[in-house]
């Protein structure tokens, strides 16, 4: 069982709603003489669910249910990989590509997968279960320990004697000492002998066998296929998928030993069927293990030099939240070697660092923060990952990765409702090391980790170490029972003078600024003694009653408040004590980021830098903003801020048509002047526009929201992302365009417009002349 050839693809650009096998990655892994026709032949649609694309990896990766198989194992998924195959074998014929020393033609992938699929969706004829579910109730321990287990009579076998002889090519001698006929051509050069008496039973291979191969149906010991009890090795679901490999390229090498288990099971289990092993995968050096590919899409550059305390691909990985493994593998690095530069790595994600050495299913069953995700969606966001050998300190996602992350200004976090303006003092003792303006102290209790406790105190992981050094870089020091920092004190004092006037002049003063506990909108001074940070339901009236002010000095003191005072943000720090007047207030520097003025804005609209990270697409443009929060939707933010859909895709062209890549503890707009015309001067948060003399003064080119295929222009004013069961006429008629200015704008459509892909961007507004 050891011995079944396994083919890994890591794909990295997640999944389609029209599945496709290769998702588009073909033209990024093969080899640069491939054919446009053969290219295109793999991006014939499949009739299956995404799941069908991991169909690659063992099978012992992945948590396979009835639910899951029931939505795979589907007649019409069979047969769309069996036209796929067909495609891929005219338009491919015997074209090669090599790889780790072995060459694969184009079909053999498909055949890779088809394989797969029939591994996976074989079932009991008794009871019609999915094999792979059936198998996980096979114990055979408690099998035999309550005396149910059937041992079987023959398992007779020679083996190779690689110590005593391991050079000389001598004959082959059976359990009589018998000469075998050699099928070899030339020889094998090694002495084949029995290395068990003949008296021995499947149950003395099973209590006393020296292997330990890996643990599966309730034992350790390395069973052949003839040493299991009949209970499974006669059961419809072990003799077809043993028959399945032998016949497949892909599955069982075919050798002296194999053919000798076969006999034996053939004894066993009374049965006469016979096998015609398939003829094995020539060009494959043994040995490899899982085959890797890799593409070359840099889905974003990181990078750090000698100053960044960086010494791993850990430490960098968790500084930008990103998988280590997207680092190691996309720039051929060691992860203990990795020198100051520049690197490629995934998507951003929110991330965890693992506290031991794990297998993915164990380290989702690890904590309850991770108890609803699935394994299939954790290798989709970890698409480098060996989800069976996770190692200490390596950083994971632990959510869906997407645009560039953009680290927040403020140390405290963000979510974090509280404020503290006082150095709060340690219940239990502190880690050494731990920093001093401290605002609040967490008791680890056991079971905790380093990822639990960020993720309950809303603060990021670099935030958390940052703020207790004593943690190591993989959190395998946390203590139980000792207090660790989870909230810095608000800002850092600075020393500055009050005024005995309206001047703003220094003056000699035991009293100093305290910088804002949180993020702060446009217009709030930066001379600021007190903060309140506004939660939901709060009003200006509740904050100067409490703080004793007026509404003029809060005003002079937070210029972005309109005379209305409805534009109060939730969760933004707001100065409520300053030595400034309403005529020193001219001398104020904001704390936020410069902000531009539109001339369709009213004279105290101004824009506000956004909260939190944003994902791309986002308008910087924007008067205010909503962090998602689970459970939210595009419905519930449209109907909370009075805005359409429309408006809202807009201000956020990430935004699909069926609003399902929504992304938690980000920040989107939700007032904005832009309108899908807008003669309102924009700057994209995507890239820089390019004006042309043939559009309007106000009209800018924009970045695709996603990825594009070859072919599509760069001088697009509007874009589409294609969703599944789209075609051209659902651009034309939601666009009001025609076929040929859609191939004009997107050159890659044929003439039928039956190569489009899903989920991507198309240009449906050009001035290029079709």
């Amino acid at each position: 069982m050891a011995r079944i050839l396994s083919l890994v693809l890591f794909l990295t650009t997640g999944f389609t709603s029209a599945t496709y096998l290769l998702n588009g990655a073909q033209e990024a892994v093969f080899d640069a003489d491939a054919t446009t026709a053969c290219l295109q032949a793999f991006n014939t649609t499949l009739s299956c669910p995404s799941s069908v694309q991991l169909l690659s990896y063992d099978l012992s990766y992945l948590s396979w249910t009835e639910s899951n198989l029931t939505e795979l194992c589907t007649t019409a998924c069979y047969t769309s990989l069996l036209s796929l195959e067909s495609a891929v074998s005219t338009a491919c014929g015997e074209y090669s590509l090599s790889f780790n020393g072995g060459n694969l033609t184009a079909l053999q992938i498909v055949d890779l997968f088809t394989y797969k699929y029939n591994i996976s969706c074989l079932t009991d004829i008794a009871t019609e279960t999915f094999c792979l579910v059936l198998e996980e109730t096979w114990d055979i321990t408690a099998l035999n320990d309550s005396g149910e287990a059937t041992w079987p009579l023959y398992t007779n076998k020679t083996y190779p004697d690689w110590v005593g002889d391991p050079v000389a090519g001598t004959p082959l001698l059976d359990a009589d000492e018998n000469i075998v006929e050699n099928p070899f051509n030339p020889p094998p050069v090694f002495t084949w002998t029995n290395i068990t008496d003949m008296d021995l039973t499947g149950k003395d291979f099973f209590v006393s066998d020296p292997g330990n191969d890996s643990s599966i149906w309730g034992t350790t010991e390395m069973l052949e296929y003839d040493e299991f009890p009949l209970e499974i090795q006669c059961s419809s679901c072990f003799l077809d998928r043993f028959i399945l490999g032998i016949e497949s390229q892909w599955g069982e090498v075919y050798d002296e030993i194999t053919e000798q288990i076969w006999s034996n099971i053939q004894q066993n289990c009374e049965i006469s069927q016979t096998i015609n092993p398939a003829h094995n995968l020539s060009g494959g050096p043994s040995g490899l293990g899982p085959l890797v590919w890799t593409t070359t899409v840099c889905d974003q550059t990181i990078s750090w030099t000698e100053t960044s305390n960086y010494t791993t691909c850990d430490d960098l990985a968790i500084a930008n939240n990103v998988p280590s493994a997207s680092i190691m593998y996309m720039n051929d690095v060691l992860c203990n070697i990795i020198p100051n530069g520049t690197y490629c790595a995934s998507e951003s994600c929110q991330i965890a660092v693992l506290d031991d050495n794990y297998s993915a299913a164990r380290f989702l069953s690890s904590s309850s923060a991770y108890e609803n995700i699935t394994i299939m969606q954790f290798q989709t966001w970890n698409a480098y990952i060996d989800l069976n050998n996770m190692r200490l300190g390596e950083a994971v996602c632990v959510g869906a990765p997407g645009g560039t992350y953009t680290p927040a200004t403020s140390t405290v976090a963000l979510a974090n409702p509280t404020a503290y303006t006082t150095t709060a003092t340690p219940a239990v003792s502190t880690p050494s090391g731990t920093i001093t303006n401290c605002g609040l102290y967490y008791e680890v209790q056991s079971g905790d980790e380093c990822n639990t406790v960020s993720l309950n105190f809303t603060i990021t992981l670099a935030e958390f170490l940052e703020m207790n050094p004593a943690i190591n870089s993989t959190c395998g020091n946390l203590e139980v029972g000792v207090d660790y920092c989870v909230a810095t004190v608000a800002g850092t004092t600075i020393t500055v003078a009050p005024s005995s006037s309206t001047s703003s002049v220094p003056v000699t003063t035991t009293s100093s600024f305290v910088a804002a506990p949180t993020q702060t909108v446009t217009g709030t001074t930066s001379e600021c003694y007190e903060w309140f940070v506004v939660a939901s339901g709060d009003s200006c009236s509740t904050i100067t009653s409490e703080y004793d002010i007026t509404f003029a000095q809060f005003q002079v003191w937070n210029t972005y408040i309109d005379a209305a005072c409805d534009n109060l943000w939730a969760d933004y720090a707001y100065c409520v004590s300053s030595p400034l007047t309403a005529s020193s207030s001219a001398s104020i520097t904001s704390t936020s980021s410069p902000t531009t003025t539109t001339s369709s804005a009213t004279a105290t609209q101004t824009y506000v830098a956004a909260p939190t990270q944003t994902v791309t697409g986002t308008t910087s443009e924007c008067y205010e903003w909503f962090v998602v929060a689970s459970g939210d939707s595009c419905s519930t933010i449209t109907s909370e801020y009075d805005i359409t859909f429309a408006q809202f895709q807009v201000w956020n062209t990430y935004i699909d048509a069926a609003c399902d890549n929504l992304w938690a503890d980000y920040a989107y707009c939700v007032s904005s002047p832009l309108t899908a015309s807008s003669s309102a001067p924009t700057t994209s948060t995507l890239s820089p526009t390019t004006t042309t003399s043939s559009a309007t003064a106000t009209q800018t080119y924009v970045a695709a929201p996603t990825q594009t295929v070859t072919g599509t222009t760069a001088d697009c004013y509007e874009w589409y992302v294609v969703q599944s069961g789209d075609d051209c006429s659902t651009l034309e008629d939601g666009y009001g365009i025609t076929l040929a200015e859609i191939r004009a704008w997107n050159t890659y459509v044929d003439a039928a417009c039956d190569n489009l892909w899903g989920d991507y961007a198309y240009c449906v507004d050009s001035d290029l002349a079709s």
